[in-house]
Protein backbone atom coordinates (compact mmCIF):
# COMPACT_ATOMS: atom_id res chain seq x y z
CA UNK A 1 0.00 0.00 0.00
CA UNK A 2 1.12 3.35 -0.38
CA UNK A 3 -0.16 6.48 1.68
CA UNK A 4 0.02 9.71 1.08
CA UNK A 5 0.02 12.41 3.82
CA UNK A 6 2.34 12.64 7.15
CA UNK A 7 -0.27 15.46 9.09
CA UNK A 8 -2.70 14.88 11.37
CA UNK A 9 -4.74 11.98 10.13
CA UNK A 10 -2.20 10.17 7.57
CA UNK A 11 0.01 10.38 11.25
CA UNK A 12 -2.17 8.35 13.06
CA UNK A 13 -3.28 6.06 10.47
CA UNK A 14 0.56 4.99 9.93
CA UNK A 15 0.12 4.27 13.80
CA UNK A 16 -2.89 2.81 13.60
CA UNK A 17 -1.37 -0.12 10.23
CA UNK A 18 1.58 -0.53 12.08
CA UNK A 19 -0.58 -1.73 15.44
CA UNK A 20 -2.22 -3.96 12.83
CA UNK A 21 1.15 -5.64 11.94
CA UNK A 22 2.08 -3.73 8.81
CA UNK A 23 5.61 -2.41 8.04
CA UNK A 24 6.77 0.70 6.22
CA UNK A 25 8.58 -0.86 3.34
CA UNK A 26 9.65 2.60 2.27
CA UNK A 27 9.72 6.59 2.77
CA UNK A 28 9.33 8.01 -0.66
CA UNK A 29 9.58 12.07 -1.45
CA UNK A 30 6.53 13.87 -2.74
CA UNK A 31 6.77 17.53 -3.61
CA UNK A 32 3.70 19.50 -3.89
CA UNK A 33 4.33 22.49 -5.71
CA UNK A 34 7.71 20.98 -8.39
CA UNK A 35 5.47 19.16 -10.57
CA UNK A 36 8.44 17.96 -12.71
CA UNK A 37 10.16 16.12 -9.07
CA UNK A 38 6.94 14.90 -8.38
CA UNK A 39 6.37 12.92 -11.32
CA UNK A 40 9.42 11.54 -11.41
CA UNK A 41 8.53 11.05 -7.43
CA UNK A 42 5.23 8.91 -8.44
CA UNK A 43 6.88 7.07 -11.09
CA UNK A 44 8.99 6.17 -8.34
CA UNK A 45 6.14 5.01 -5.91
CA UNK A 46 4.41 3.51 -9.11
CA UNK A 47 7.16 1.12 -9.74
CA UNK A 48 7.33 -0.02 -6.85
CA UNK A 49 3.79 -0.38 -6.07
CA UNK A 50 3.46 -2.42 -9.56
CA UNK A 51 5.78 -5.64 -8.43
CA UNK A 52 2.80 -6.07 -6.39
CA UNK A 53 0.89 -8.44 -9.19
CA UNK A 54 0.75 -12.09 -10.03
CA UNK A 55 3.36 -11.77 -12.21
CA UNK A 56 5.68 -9.34 -9.67
CA UNK A 57 8.22 -9.82 -7.20
CA UNK A 58 5.12 -9.55 -4.61
CA UNK A 59 1.48 -10.70 -4.83
CA UNK A 60 -1.53 -9.45 -3.14
CA UNK A 61 -3.56 -6.31 -2.97
CA UNK A 62 -2.83 -2.56 -3.46
CA UNK A 63 -3.94 0.36 -1.47
CA UNK A 64 -3.59 3.90 -2.01
CA UNK A 65 -4.46 6.32 0.60
CA UNK A 66 -4.77 9.81 0.28
CA UNK A 67 -4.69 11.90 3.62
CA UNK A 68 -2.87 15.01 2.37
CA UNK A 69 -2.86 18.24 1.16
CA UNK A 70 -2.03 21.65 2.57
CA UNK A 71 -5.72 22.99 1.86
CA UNK A 72 -7.62 24.33 4.87
CA UNK A 73 -11.26 26.49 5.45
CA UNK A 74 -9.61 29.60 4.03
CA UNK A 75 -8.14 27.98 0.88
CA UNK A 76 -8.58 29.73 -2.15
CA UNK A 77 -9.96 28.56 -5.74
CA UNK A 78 -6.50 28.16 -7.01
CA UNK A 79 -4.76 26.55 -4.00
CA UNK A 80 -7.83 23.72 -4.06
CA UNK A 81 -7.56 23.18 -7.71
CA UNK A 82 -3.94 22.82 -7.39
CA UNK A 83 -4.51 19.98 -4.72
CA UNK A 84 -7.30 18.23 -6.83
CA UNK A 85 -4.96 18.19 -9.55
CA UNK A 86 -2.25 15.57 -7.48
CA UNK A 87 -5.92 13.43 -6.51
CA UNK A 88 -6.54 13.57 -10.14
CA UNK A 89 -2.96 12.17 -10.45
CA UNK A 90 -3.19 9.52 -8.06
CA UNK A 91 -6.21 8.84 -9.78
CA UNK A 92 -4.88 7.76 -12.86
CA UNK A 93 -2.26 5.72 -11.03
CA UNK A 94 -5.24 3.69 -9.46
CA UNK A 95 -6.63 2.81 -13.73
CA UNK A 96 -3.25 2.42 -14.59
CA UNK A 97 -2.35 -0.35 -11.74
CA UNK A 98 -5.84 -1.65 -12.31
CA UNK A 99 -5.90 -2.41 -15.68
CA UNK A 100 -3.38 -5.25 -16.72
CA UNK A 101 -4.72 -8.65 -16.93
CA UNK A 102 -4.80 -10.32 -13.53
CA UNK A 103 -3.57 -7.19 -12.05
CA UNK A 104 -3.96 -7.31 -8.44
CA UNK A 105 -6.50 -5.65 -6.07
CA UNK A 106 -6.49 -1.88 -6.25
CA UNK A 107 -8.23 -0.04 -3.46
CA UNK A 108 -7.96 3.72 -2.93
CA UNK A 109 -9.11 5.41 -0.18
CA UNK A 110 -9.69 9.59 -0.07
CA UNK A 111 -9.97 11.58 3.30
CA UNK A 112 -12.24 14.44 2.31
CA UNK A 113 -14.20 16.90 4.79
CA UNK A 114 -16.97 16.48 6.33
CA UNK A 115 -16.65 20.95 7.54
CA UNK A 116 -16.01 21.69 4.13
CA UNK A 117 -19.39 19.80 2.74
CA UNK A 118 -22.29 20.91 5.34
CA UNK A 119 -20.56 24.10 6.80
CA UNK A 120 -23.40 25.08 8.87
CA UNK A 121 -25.54 22.07 8.14
CA UNK A 122 -26.16 20.49 11.68
CA UNK A 123 -27.15 17.96 12.09
CA UNK A 124 -25.94 15.88 9.02
CA UNK A 125 -27.32 12.39 8.30
CA UNK A 126 -26.30 9.85 5.92
CA UNK A 127 -28.64 10.78 2.64
CA UNK A 128 -27.93 14.78 3.45
CA UNK A 129 -26.82 16.09 0.06
CA UNK A 130 -23.34 18.44 0.32
CA UNK A 131 -23.80 22.13 -0.07
CA UNK A 132 -20.13 23.37 0.32
CA UNK A 133 -20.00 27.45 1.33
CA UNK A 134 -16.16 27.72 -0.60
CA UNK A 135 -13.70 26.98 -2.89
CA UNK A 136 -12.39 24.21 -0.04
CA UNK A 137 -15.57 22.68 -0.02
CA UNK A 138 -16.28 22.82 -3.16
CA UNK A 139 -12.67 21.29 -3.70
CA UNK A 140 -12.80 18.81 -1.48
CA UNK A 141 -17.02 17.52 -3.47
CA UNK A 142 -14.75 17.60 -6.69
CA UNK A 143 -12.38 15.44 -4.93
CA UNK A 144 -14.60 13.11 -3.77
CA UNK A 145 -16.36 13.04 -7.41
CA UNK A 146 -12.55 11.49 -8.83
CA UNK A 147 -12.45 9.03 -6.41
CA UNK A 148 -15.66 7.41 -6.96
CA UNK A 149 -15.51 7.39 -10.67
CA UNK A 150 -12.87 4.92 -10.05
CA UNK A 151 -15.58 2.39 -8.90
CA UNK A 152 -15.89 1.12 -12.14
CA UNK A 153 -12.07 0.13 -12.51
CA UNK A 154 -11.27 -0.80 -9.66
CA UNK A 155 -11.73 -2.99 -6.87
CA UNK A 156 -12.43 -1.09 -3.61
CA UNK A 157 -13.36 2.90 -3.05
CA UNK A 158 -13.67 4.53 0.31
CA UNK A 159 -14.15 7.78 1.19
CA UNK A 160 -13.81 9.24 4.67
CA UNK A 161 -16.26 12.39 5.93
CA UNK A 162 -14.19 13.58 9.30
CA UNK A 163 -16.04 15.99 11.11
CA UNK A 164 -13.77 18.92 13.27
CA UNK A 165 -10.70 16.76 13.42
CA UNK A 166 -8.44 17.43 16.66
CA UNK A 167 -5.43 15.43 18.27
CA UNK A 168 -1.19 16.07 17.82
CA UNK A 169 1.51 14.88 15.73
CA UNK A 170 4.75 16.67 15.52
CA UNK A 171 5.63 18.44 12.22
CA UNK A 172 1.73 18.56 11.76
CA UNK A 173 -0.70 21.67 11.58
CA UNK A 174 -1.44 22.63 14.86
CA UNK A 175 -5.51 22.51 14.99
CA UNK A 176 -7.46 24.94 17.35
CA UNK A 177 -7.44 22.58 20.55
CA UNK A 178 -4.12 22.18 20.32
CA UNK A 179 -3.18 25.53 19.84
CA UNK A 180 -5.32 26.46 22.59
CA UNK A 181 -3.40 24.21 25.08
CA UNK A 182 0.05 25.18 23.64
CA UNK A 183 -0.98 28.95 24.55
CA UNK A 184 -2.62 28.42 27.43
CA UNK A 185 0.71 26.66 28.84
CA UNK A 186 2.16 29.57 27.72
CA UNK A 187 0.49 32.50 28.49
CA UNK A 188 -0.19 33.25 25.31
CA UNK A 189 -3.92 34.71 23.88
CA UNK A 190 -5.52 33.24 20.84
CA UNK A 191 -7.98 34.70 18.82
CA UNK A 192 -10.79 32.58 17.71
CA UNK A 193 -12.87 32.97 14.59
CA UNK A 194 -15.89 31.63 16.32
CA UNK A 195 -18.55 32.57 18.62
CA UNK A 196 -19.15 31.00 22.27
CA UNK A 197 -21.83 29.43 21.25
CA UNK A 198 -20.48 27.98 17.75
CA UNK A 199 -21.28 23.63 17.82
CA UNK A 200 -18.88 21.31 16.17
CA UNK A 201 -18.04 18.37 16.07
CA UNK A 202 -14.86 17.33 17.51
CA UNK A 203 -13.35 13.76 16.64
CA UNK A 204 -9.87 12.78 17.51
CA UNK A 205 -7.40 12.09 14.96
CA UNK A 206 -6.50 8.56 16.51
CA UNK A 207 -10.05 7.22 16.03
CA UNK A 208 -10.28 8.35 12.64
CA UNK A 209 -6.80 6.72 12.02
CA UNK A 210 -8.00 3.52 13.65
CA UNK A 211 -10.89 3.32 11.72
CA UNK A 212 -9.22 3.71 8.26
CA UNK A 213 -6.68 1.56 8.85
CA UNK A 214 -9.46 -1.27 9.72
CA UNK A 215 -11.41 -0.22 6.51
CA UNK A 216 -7.88 -1.33 5.00
CA UNK A 217 -7.20 -4.10 6.51
CA UNK A 218 -11.31 -5.46 5.96
CA UNK A 219 -10.99 -5.65 2.34
CA UNK A 220 -13.86 -5.45 1.26
CA UNK A 221 -14.82 -4.37 -2.53
CA UNK A 222 -17.39 -1.75 -3.98
CA UNK A 223 -17.81 2.42 -3.17
CA UNK A 224 -18.34 3.31 0.01
CA UNK A 225 -18.90 6.60 2.11
CA UNK A 226 -18.22 7.14 5.68
CA UNK A 227 -19.38 10.25 8.18
CA UNK A 228 -16.47 10.31 10.76
CA UNK A 229 -17.66 12.27 14.04
CA UNK A 230 -18.96 11.83 17.77
CA UNK A 231 -22.65 12.92 16.57
CA UNK A 232 -22.55 14.59 20.06
CA UNK A 233 -21.21 18.09 18.98
CA UNK A 234 -20.09 20.88 21.76
CA UNK A 235 -19.60 24.22 21.85
CA UNK A 236 -16.39 26.65 21.70
CA UNK A 237 -17.32 27.51 25.33
CA UNK A 238 -17.08 23.79 26.60
CA UNK A 239 -13.75 23.43 24.57
CA UNK A 240 -12.36 26.18 26.37
CA UNK A 241 -13.86 25.12 29.90
CA UNK A 242 -12.81 21.42 29.26
CA UNK A 243 -8.89 22.65 28.61
CA UNK A 244 -8.77 25.35 31.26
CA UNK A 245 -10.16 22.09 33.73
CA UNK A 246 -7.98 19.24 32.39
CA UNK A 247 -4.52 22.21 32.79
CA UNK A 248 -6.01 23.76 35.64
CA UNK A 249 -5.04 27.25 34.04
CA UNK A 250 -6.74 29.51 32.28
CA UNK A 251 -7.06 30.45 28.46
CA UNK A 252 -6.28 33.87 27.36
CA UNK A 253 -8.79 34.58 24.41
CA UNK A 254 -10.61 36.78 22.04
CA UNK A 255 -13.69 36.31 20.09
CA UNK A 256 -13.09 37.71 16.38
CA UNK A 257 -16.66 40.04 16.09
CA UNK A 258 -16.99 38.89 12.18
CA UNK A 259 -16.10 35.27 13.27
CA UNK A 260 -15.13 33.59 9.29
CA UNK A 261 -15.58 30.43 10.84
CA UNK A 262 -19.08 31.01 13.00
CA UNK A 263 -21.30 28.31 11.77
CA UNK A 264 -22.46 25.06 13.23
CA UNK A 265 -21.76 22.00 11.91
CA UNK A 266 -22.10 18.43 13.38
CA UNK A 267 -23.47 14.78 12.41
CA UNK A 268 -26.37 12.69 13.43
CA UNK A 269 -25.34 9.74 15.75
CA UNK A 270 -27.41 7.52 13.31
CA UNK A 271 -25.05 8.42 10.64
CA UNK A 272 -21.76 7.35 11.86
CA UNK A 273 -20.81 3.95 10.74
CA UNK A 274 -20.89 0.40 12.77
CA UNK A 275 -18.01 0.03 14.72
CA UNK A 276 -16.75 3.27 14.85
CA UNK A 277 -15.09 4.30 18.07
CA UNK A 278 -14.90 8.52 19.11
CA UNK A 279 -13.64 9.19 22.17
CA UNK A 280 -15.73 11.72 23.97
CA UNK A 281 -14.12 15.49 24.18
CA UNK A 282 -12.82 15.39 27.83
CA UNK A 283 -11.24 11.89 27.51
CA UNK A 284 -9.79 13.06 23.93
CA UNK A 285 -8.43 16.64 24.86
CA UNK A 286 -6.66 14.72 27.47
CA UNK A 287 -5.04 12.46 25.00
CA UNK A 288 -4.04 15.57 22.97
CA UNK A 289 -2.13 17.11 25.68
CA UNK A 290 -0.64 13.79 26.92
CA UNK A 291 0.85 13.35 23.16
CA UNK A 292 1.92 17.72 23.90
CA UNK A 293 3.55 16.59 26.91
CA UNK A 294 5.75 13.67 25.51
CA UNK A 295 7.07 14.95 22.52
CA UNK A 296 7.91 18.06 24.74
CA UNK A 297 9.70 16.00 27.19
CA UNK A 298 11.47 13.87 23.97
CA UNK A 299 12.14 16.95 22.68
CA UNK A 300 14.32 18.40 25.63
CA UNK A 301 16.45 15.30 26.19
CA UNK A 302 17.92 15.52 22.91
Amino acid sequence: MALFGGGLIGSAIARALGRAGFQVRGDHPYDWHNATKRSQELASVTSALSRISPGGEESGRIDLVWAAGTSGFGSSLEEMDAETALVTELALVCRQLGSPPEAPRIAFHLVSSGGGLFEGMAPTGRTTEPRPLRAYGNGKLAQERLASALADTIAAVRIYRPASVYGFAPGARRGLIAALIANALTGRPTTITATPATLRDYVLSDDIGAFIAAEIDRDEDGLATHLLGTGKPSTMHEVLTTIEDLLQKPVLRSFDPHPSNGLNFSYARSALPCGFYAAPLALGIERTYARMKHQAARAGRR
